[in-house]
């Protein structure tokens, strides 16, 4: 059976895989410069610099070390492919009831476990 991927879903793994590819290689060159006699406090120095992002929430920039410490690795990536009834929300388009919202929920979970045993039973 031929899956629709989006283009954006695509970027989205691409952009993911690639960050955390960038965050394993800074903490290893870091472990290299720490084992080859550059001093703690100059590494540390270089990861309290602040950087361009800033924290949505906070509204602070980040600094380097923020961003290894948010580290996630990504090991494996799963589509799962929503079924659309013809009573669907895609129908309701604007259809935000509390009753709605809840089927929602309770479809989501109902069409993903089965999913995700055959994903990972491969």
């Amino acid at each position: 059976m031929f899956k629709r991927v989006h283009r954006t879903e695509i970027v989205d793994e691409y952009m993911a895989t690639l960050i955390s590819d960038f965050q394993k290689l800074a903490t290893l060159l870091i472990e290299l410069l720490s084992d080859n006699g550059v001093s703690l406090k100059s590494i540390q120095a270089i990861l309290q610099e602040r950087i361009k992002v800033v924290n949505p929430v906070r509204r602070q920039h980040l600094r380097y070390n923020d961003l290894l410490k948010a580290r996630v690795e990504i090991n494996s990536v799963m589509r799962l492919e929503r079924k659309n009834a013809s009573n669907s929300i895609s129908n309701r388009i604007f259809d935000f009831s509390v009753t709605t919202i809840r089927q929602q929920v309770c479809d989501g979970y109902r069409e993903t476990k089965p999913q995700i045993k055959h994903i990972l039973s491969k």
